[in-house]
């Protein structure tokens, strides 16, 4: 049984096959295996725009009974928020007239598949379970997705894809989730 305190799935870490032997590979981390992939134009971001926040409307959880899911909710919102303050943008509230929002999903592949994502979202990152112990690992998608203020569709999103270490600890969890986020909203201008 997994762990409470492994909840997060957007990890995304895998070890990578190396010619170490089985139970070295899992405690000596080779590297990362994530894909990314990103649609639409993000330009509507433009210099006047600093003030965001978290869509009211998109924030959905596809993960099983092994995840707290509202552990994992406010961890996401904290890690997108703090990601964007450390860009220079300004954190307000829905109803503050924010200048873009910012909506998530995060999915077990258990719970979504590839195909269900790509009929979602118009987008599939493609990653291969070949060559994993996925009695080690889940699969896992994260999804951000940024609108201009008062629009129903997404001006621009982004999606990874990844494996999510089912021992993992919530100090680490934390911690690559804050990664994940930096590398996924890379392509925002910074505002200084």
């Amino acid at each position: 049984m997994v762990k409470p305190s492994a909840i997060l799935l957007p990890l995304l870490l895998l070890t990578a096959c190396v010619t170490e032997p089985q139970s070295k590979q899992k405690s000596q981390v080779q590297t990362e295996r994530i894909m990314t992939v990103a649609s639409g134009d993000i330009s509507f971001i433009s210099s006047d725009n600093q003030r965001f926040a978290l869509h009211p409307n998109f924030s959905k959880l596809a993960v099983d009974n092994t995840v707290d899911s509202n552990a994992l909710m406010h961890r996401m919102q904290q890690a997108i928020i703090d990601t964007m303050m450390t860009k220079g943008y300004q954190h307000v509230h829905p109803q503050d007239m924010p200048d873009f929002l910012i909506g998530f999903g995060v999915a077990f592949e258990s719970q979504l598949s590839d195909a269900q994502i790509l009929q979602d979202t118009g987008m599939v990152a493609g990653l291969s379970e070949q060559g994993v112990d996925m009695s080690e690992y889940e699969k896992s998608s994260v999804l951000l997705m940024l609108f201009a203020a008062n629009e129903v569709r997404p001006r621009w999103k982004v999606l990874a894809q990844g494996f999510t270490d089912l021992e993992q600890h919530l100090d680490e969890s934390s911690e690559r989730l804050h990664h994940l986020m930096h590398n996924m909203l890379a392509a925002l201008p910074n505002r200084d």
